[in-house]
């Protein structure tokens, strides 16, 4: 009986210690299974690079379209002012009669005798004219006329950035590139009907290049 007993007890502790070695293997496996693989790993890895850079495409995209719009409102801006500033002097044009017979245009220069517009009984002498050199559209200006439109006693830019400026006359019938008003000259003591303004403004990098024109009728121009 004692003999049996024993053989009973080692079997019943072979068995707990079966049973106490066999729980680490489970968890084990348990912990492997929660783990990733080097292939899941390169796999998301390659899903997030992929969502990266297609948010940083459509993000500079958008902040290459918001600057092309920036500077194209610039440029309109600056256009406008332009347009303005030279159409109402032009506009302004006094006729030969009473302020000497001066007008002289060329297809790139335009020289003039307006009535100024900060004193309107005053009158001034006027040029605009292309600094192609710094791409500056420049205004000379002379308060006290002399009708030779060779010396200014003040020169400014008007605008920066401008590439292109170009002038036209109109006699009233058709366009004419040059206009000369002086003495024994082809339009001696005759204003233009109106004066067609076009120039092209670049942008700061010199890459974009918009053209704006506009027709200056002058009413006090002889017929």
């Amino acid at each position: 009986m004692v003999r049996i007993v024993g053989f009973k007890n080692r079997d019943v502790c072979s068995k707990a210690k079966y049973k106490t070695t066999s729980r680490p293997a489970d968890q084990q496996t348990s912990r492997l299974r929660g783990a990733f693989t080097l292939i899941e790993i390169l796999v998301t890895m390659t899903i997030l690079v992929m969502v990266v850079s297609s948010t940083m495409v459509i993000f500079r995209a958008t902040a290459n379209s918001w600057r092309r719009g920036e500077a194209r409102s610039l440029r309109y801006q600056q256009a406008r002012f332009i347009l303005e500033r030279m159409s109402k002097e032009i506009a302004s044009s006094i006729p030969s009669s009473l302020a000497g017979p001066y007008c002289l245009g060329t297809a790139q220069t335009f020289y003039f005798i307006s009535s100024s517009i900060d004193a309107p009984s005053s009158l001034v002498e006027i040029g605009y004219w292309l600094n192609e050199n710094n791409q500056e559209l420049m205004r000379s200006y002379q308060a006290s006329p002399d009708y030779d439109f060779c010396t200014f006693e003040k020169e400014e830019a008007l605008s920066e950035n401008v590439s292109e400026l170009n002038f036209q006359y109109s006699t009233g019938a058709i366009w004419c590139q040059d206009w000369d008003s002086r003495p024994q000259a082809a339009q001696s003591g005759i204003l233009p009907k109106a004066v067609k303004i076009e120039f092209s403004i670049q942008d700061e990098h010199g890459c974009a290049n918009e053209s704006f024109s506009t027709v200056v009728t002058i009413a006090s121009a002889r017929d």
